[in-house]
């Protein structure tokens, strides 16, 4: 969570619009996206007063993308 708490952080800081991860394998894959969708964990990361957002999910490339 440190890492992706960063990579938040880091978006934000440079006025990006996008936090986007690429996974290293279908386990890590599955652990994150049930920890920020699946259980709304990414909510812990969002900074303002946000209830929604958008995101995409490619299980074949492993990745997520959330825009801020």
């Amino acid at each position: 969570y440190d890492t992706i708490a960063q990579m938040f952080s880091n978006a934000y800081a440079s006025g990006r619009r996008q936090v986007e991860f690429k996974c290293a394998n279908l386990e890590i894959y599955d652990e994150v996206r049930k920890n920020l969708i699946t259980n709304s964990g990414v909510f812990d990361f969002i900074q303002g007063d946000s209830s929604t957002i958008s995101y995409v999910e490619d299980e074949e490339q492993r990745t997520l993308c959330f825009w801020l």
